[in-house]
């Protein structure tokens, strides 16, 4: 069991975009992220994505996807082994049906 490096919010009550990048500076191990939502949810895709730099431009590494539509009024965990730089949540395809989720990064 390692030490709590970091706990982040990546999407905050969003039903769009690409919401905030977690700079793992490649020293986790364990990361989960907690996808919840809120309301009713009737499409949308989470996308876990990784990359080399926060900033980068291009298309980012998929990790894992989430179906909004699986945590509308529930939690899903996603875990993940390794050693990441960059990781965010895309909200790949937009929520919709009024709900909307919030996804937490924690890692050790």
């Amino acid at each position: 069991m390692g030490m709590l490096l970091t706990s982040l919010t990546l999407q905050n009550g969003s039903t769009t975009g690409n919401g905030n990048v977690a700079d793992m500076s490649g020293q986790s191990e364990y990361v989960t992220l907690y996808c919840a939502g809120t309301g009713t949810i009737s499409s949308g895709t989470i996308t876990i994505e990784e990359a080399h730099t926060s900033t980068y431009s291009g298309t980012w590494s998929q990790l894992a996807t989430v179906a909004s539509t699986n945590i509308s009024t529930a939690v899903q965990a996603v875990h993940l082994t390794g050693n990441y730089l960059f990781i965010r949540a895309r909200i790949s395809n937009n929520v919709s049906g009024g709900g909307n989720v919030t996804v937490t990064l924690v890692a050790d």
